[in-house]
C-alpha cells in the first residue's frame, strides 16, 4: 500500500475530512449496448454544459484531487474538449472511461494534450467474437484493442477491466496476461451489479457457481504472480470492525447523469442534486451522507455468523440494490465470498480430486451455508467415479 500514491493521497484526505475524488457519469447515451450494462436507461441527454462546468469549479474549490469521466461514452458529448480544458486549467487526476472505439493516434495525443492522465477500457475477449456478442455491435473488439495501443503510444495510462459472463468465460487469463505484458493494469471478476435504477435481472447473464469458483481461483493465482500486493489490498485505517466500509461518502462521491449525488457508481442512493444544490454543499450538510460516513464493518446485519466475512468484498452499494440496505447480505456478495473460500480450499486439492460445489440455496442462512460446504469439503468424496453422494453430482 505504501507504493500506491493514489491510496495514500485517498488516506490523507479521509483523515483530514476531505471528499478525494468524484465520478462524474455525463451522459447515459451509449453506441454499445452491454448485456451486462447498469445504465439501464439510455435515452435521456444529461445535464448541459454549463451545469458540468460549475460542478467542476465546484470541486476545485474543495481541493478535490481526482475526477473520472465515464457515461454511457463519453466522447458522444460534443463538449467533452470544453470539459475537459476546464479540468486541466484546475490541474484534477483526471481519468476517463470509454469503449476506446474512437481513438486513434492523434485522438490519443489530444487526450495527452489535455492533460488525462489515465484511460480505462473494457475488454471482454482476445478474440473480436464473444467481446462483439457481449457490446452487442460487430468489430467493437478490434478497434478497442488498437484503442489500446494508441493510447500507451501517447504516454497516457491504460487499465483494462473485464467482466466474465457465460459468454466469455473463457480465455480471461490469456487476456491478463497479455495486457501485463503490453505494461496495462488488468483485472478480471465475475461479479455483475444491478441496474442503476434498481433490480437485479442482470445477473441472468452472470456465471453459475462452480465456474465463479474458477474465476477466483484464477484471479488467487495471477495475482501472486504478477500483482503488487498494494492494488488489491483494501483501505483500512482502523481495525477490521470499526473499519470504513467502503471509500464511497467517506472520500469518494459519484453524479449519475441526471445529476443525482450518490455515495459512488454502484450506489444509487440519492444525497441531492447539482440542479438544486452545489456538491459543496451536499458533501457539508447532507444528512443522508453522515449516516454514511458513520456505517463500520460492524454494522453488516446477518452476517456475524458466516465464516466467509473476512474474506468478502463486501459492497454496500450492491447490497442498497439487492436489499434497500446498505448493511444487508446480498446473494451476489455472498456466492463471490464463497467461491473465493473455496478457491483458497481447491487450490491446495490436487487434479482429480478438485471439486465442483452445489449453487447457494436462498433460503438458508449464511451460516448454515458454510456450516455445509465445510462438512462436504471434510469428507472429500471421490468426484471421479460413479459410487459417490456429492450434492452437486447427485
Amino acid at each position: 500500500m505504501a507504493n500506491n500514491p493514489y491510496l495514500k493521497v485517498s488516506r490523507r484526505f479521509f483523515e483530514a475530512g476531505r471528499l478525494a475524488s468524484v465520478h462524474l457519469d455525463l451522459t447515459y447515451r451509449c453506441d454499445l449496448n452491454c448485456i451486462h450494462c447498469y445504465l439501464d436507461d439510455r435515452t435521456r441527454p444529461g445535464p448541459s454544459t454549463q451545469v458540468w462546468l460549475d460542478v467542476i469549479d465546484d470541486l476545485a474549490r474543495m481541493g478535490v484531487f481526482g475526477i473520472t469521466l465515464s457515461g454511457g461514452e463519453v466522447f458522444l458529448r460534443k463538449d467533452i474538449w470544453t470539459l475537459l480544458k476546464r479540468l486541466k486549467s484546475h490541474r484534477f487526476y483526471v481519468r476517463l472511461k470509454t469503449h476506446g472505439m474512437k481513438i486513434d493516434a492523434e485522438f490519443a495525443q489530444k487526450l495527452r494534450d489535455h492533460a488525462v492522465h489515465g484511460v480505462d477500457l473494457s475488454l471482454y475477449s482476445l478474440e473480436p467474437g464473444p467481446h462483439d456478442e457481449i457490446v452487442r455491435r460487430k468489430g467493437a473488439q478490434v478497434r478497442t484493442r488498437a484503442a489500446i495501443d494508441h493510447l500507451l503510444g501517447a504516454g497516457i495510462d491504460v487499465r483494462v477491466n473485464n467482466v466474465v459472463m457465460e459468454a466469455n468465460r473463457d480465455g480471461h487469463r490469456e487476456l491478463h496476461a497479455e495486457m501485463l505484458k503490453k505494461g496495462v493494469l488488468s483485472s478480471y471478476t465475475g461479479m455483475i451489479r444491478g441496474f442503476q435504477g434498481g433490480g437485479t435481472e442482470v445477473y441472468s447473464v452472470g456465471l453459475c457457481l462452480s465456474d465463479l469458483i474458477k474465476i477466483e481461483a484464477d484471479q488467487l493465482e495471477d495475482h501472486k504472480a504478477d500483482t503488487p500486493a498494494e492494488v488489491t489490498q483494501k483501505f483500512t485505517p482502523q481495525p477490521h470492525n470499526e473499519a470504513i466500509q467502503c471509500g464511497a461518502g467517506n472520500f469518494n462521491l459519484y453524479v449519475d447523469p441526471d445529476g443525482n449525488v450518490t455515495p459512488c457508481v454502484s450506489w444509487p442512493m440519492t444525497l441531492g442534486n447539482i440542479g438544486e444544490q452545489s456538491i459543496s454543499e451536499i458533501w457539508e450538510k447532507s444528512r443522508e451522507l453522515e449516516q454514511i460516513k458513520q456505517l463500520r464493518q460492524s454494522d453488516r446485519k446477518g452476517c456475524h455468523g458466516c465464516s466467509y466475512r473476512q474474506g468478502c468484498s463486501y459492497c454496500p452499494g450492491m447490497a442498497y440494490i439487492e436489499t434497500g440496505s446498505a448493511t444487508s447480505p446480498a446473494e451476489a456478495l455472498c456466492r463471490t465470498a464463497q467461491a473465493r473460500a473455496m478457491a483458497q480450499k481447491q487450490l491446495h486439492l490436487g487434479g482429480s480430486d478438485r471439486r465442483v460445489f452445489f449453487p447457494i440455496a436462498k433460503q438458508k442462512t449464511n451460516a448454515e451455508r458454510a456450516k455445509e460446504l465445510e462438512a462436504i469439503l471434510a469428507e472429500e468424496p471421490d468426484c471421479t467415479g460413479t459410487n459417490h453422494a456429492c450434492p452437486s453430482c447427485s
